[in-house]
């Protein structure tokens, strides 16, 4: 009942861990004091609770087609204006390439680590919406293990790369779907699943 009300809060947290972060004179995380440290857990909390939602919405409908529509549909009448509005300007200033406008413009160009990206989170978010359909069928065919295990080796795959920003939300918000799922069929989870779920979260 409060899903909206606590990505609010998230992302609250997140413009201000930015805020302070950008307008610090900091060069990397690593120098981020207590202030800023404790906002980085934000966007953790705003991907679980996307896919706890992403699950309730797929359980509604299971036709990936029309999921994959009603996301696009939410995104890119967002998405779009300020990033044609956003490579305008940088082409017309002479800061961007055709081709990194490109990759702005199709949310591509972040995993191609081409230069002047917007952003990681829409990158992202449209490729977990696309494997959201796939979560969604093997959580439903009892093979969570099997999908979270693929997912910290990719996370492994990818460490000390610049990827590892996206792909390290990837396991969270897959954490998200299967609590959905828990909680769609009513389960009471124990302890020690609590436990479990709950340290291979944090890791």
């Amino acid at each position: 009942h409060y899903k909206a009300h606590l990505m609010g809060i998230a992302v609250l947290i997140v413009v201000y861990g930015h805020l302070l972060y950008y307008h610090s004179g900091l060069q990397n995380y690593e120098d981020l004091n207590f202030t800023e440290w404790y906002t980085l857990g934000s966007v953790e909390m705003f991907m679980f609770i996307s896919g706890f939602g992403i699950y309730q919405s797929l359980r509604k409908n299971r036709d990936a087609f029309t999921f994959y529509g009603r996301r696009l549909g939410r995104l890119l009448p967002s998405y779009l204006p300020v990033m044609i509005a956003w490579c305008g300007v940088n082409l017309i200033a002479g800061k961007m390439r055709v081709g990194e406008a490109v990759g702005n413009l199709t949310a591509m160009g972040w995993w191609f680590q081409t230069e002047h990206q917007f952003n990681w989170y829409v990158p992202a978010i449209l490729v977990l919406y696309l494997l959201s359909p796939v979560f969604f069928d093997c959580i439903q065919r009892n093979k969570t293990k099997w999908v979270f295990a693929a997912l910290v080796l990719l996370n492994i795959a990818g460490w000390r790369s610049n990827l590892l920003m996206a792909l390290s939300r990837f396991p969270t918000y897959f954490l998200g779907m299967y609590f959905g799922a828990k909680y769609a069929e009513g389960a009471v989870l124990t302890k020690r699943q609590i436990a479990i779920w709950s340290i291979l979260g944090v890791l």
